[in-house]
């Protein structure tokens, strides 16, 4: 009688073969290139939107679009101070002007911006503001969107990267686990003596 143990089976002969170990990587890297691009795309947006910054002493006239929250942002002494600043608007509608509530600072061609106040746009269009000094005033997007960006992006591609290893590892284990299980089948039915041998 054959022994099991001492059976060989052939690798290239167990099922399933040995491309699906291939699959399982090919998954794991998917995740990982499709994370790259999205936190590229997520985190090249956050850096175009941190210098979408107008300042007002280069033109008083901006395009708004409707239900922007766009920020009033100052610089000097002004970024110190208490309050709403007092700004005249022009335009399709009446822009509001609101408290922050919560500091924010962009910085641009190494000038510091603080948020002074935050702009809601109800209809879109072009808008002439002015708030004297206007070469102390700004109009941008928020900053934590920026930051949103940002790690919203990093965390898309440790999160699709992680998505990846546990698709592509859990192939990887069913394969082996399967691939072993074929393997001892295989030498037990080679191992059994026949009938007509006995």
């Amino acid at each position: 009688m054959v022994q099991p143990s001492a059976v060989q089976v052939p690798p290239r002969d167990l099922r399933p073969r040995r491309r699906w170990y291939l699959v399982g990587l090919g998954v794991f890297l998917v995740c990982v290139v499709a994370g790259g691009v999205v936190a590229a795309v997520l985190v090249l947006a956050g850096a175009k939107q941190g210098g979408d910054l107008h300042r007002l002493s280069d033109g008083n006239r901006v395009t708004l679009t409707a239900g922007d929250d766009k920020y009033l942002y100052a610089t000097g002494d002004e970024a110190n101070r208490v309050g709403v600043p007092v700004c005249r608007t022009s335009g399709p509608s009446a822009p509001r002007l609101g408290m922050t509530r919560s500091s924010q600072t962009l910085t641009e061609d190494g000038v510091t911006w603080v948020a002074v106040a935050r702009l809601h746009v109800p209809v879109a269009g072009t808008y002439t503001i002015d708030c004297p000094p206007d070469d102390s005033y700004a109009i941008g997007n928020s900053a934590f969107g920026v930051l949103g960006r940002v790690f919203g992006g990093i965390g898309a591609f440790f999160g699709l990267a992680l998505v990846g290893l546990l698709a592509g590892g859990t192939i990887a284990l069913v394969t082996f686990v399967r691939r072993s299980g074929d393997r001892r089948r295989r030498r037990v039915a080679v191992g059994q003596p026949q009938p007509w041998a006995r």
